[in-house]
């Protein structure tokens, strides 16, 4: 069918630059002086001009939205592995992208990365759908060198057969242990699991 229909332009102004860290030059530094304490900042996105375009595919390949600049420094010269946390309850699907530079993207999204003493890292944050709002930002410096258990005990507790706790034991009795550990945390490091080895 044919008819007449309005069409109406109207020009929106764009909101006011929520931070002043709307570009790599302002990228606000994040302060993380001590390993294995997790320091995390407040950030935001809304009216920050658009991001870098890296090309190529993958989340952050086209960070064209409103994007905000971070960045950190390893001071610490023991530090060789940082752990990242990035949430928000208005960006609908936050995207990050680590730095080595202005231009240079070294990593997308990771949870954690290895890094280099004395350097400075940039973080470019924004939304792939194009959301603008509030997010948290948190960066964790570890050595993952560190020993993680420095003292450790096994013993057996019972026999279900009677033997003694030392052995030897009879064919199918079944053996209670007790495992004892310091085990310490730090950043992301946990014990994943234990696998029995079994000799003469």
């Amino acid at each position: 069918d044919a008819g007449d229909f309005n069409f109406c332009i109207h020009e929106v102004e764009k909101p006011p630059q929520c931070a002043p860290n709307g570009d790599c030059a302002t990228a606000q530094n994040i302060d993380v002086p001590n390993l294995a304490e997790t320091v995390c900042v407040d950030g935001c996105n809304t009216g920050m001009p658009d991001g870098p375009n890296f090309g190529g595919s993958g989340p952050c390949a086209n960070m064209t939205n409103p994007t905000a600049w971070f960045s950190f420094t390893t001071t610490n010269n023991q530090a060789n592995l940082a752990i990242f946390d990035l949430t928000s309850t208005d960006l609908t699907n936050p995207v990050f992208a680590v730095m080595s530079d202005c231009n240079t993207m070294i990593a997308c999204n990771p949870v954690e990365m290895n890094v280099l003493p004395n350097t400075t890292y940039y973080i470019a944050i924004t939304d792939a759908n194009g959301a603008t709002g509030d997010f948290e930002f948190c960066v964790t410096l570890i050595k993952i060198t560190d020993p993680c258990i420095t003292e450790q005990t096994f013993k057996v507790v019972s026999t279900s057969l009677g033997s003694p706790t030392d052995g030897p034991y009879k064919p199918c009795e079944e053996i209670g242990f007790e495992y004892k550990t310091n085990f310490i945390k730090l950043g992301a490091q946990w014990i994943h699991s234990m696998f029995p080895v079994i000799d003469d």
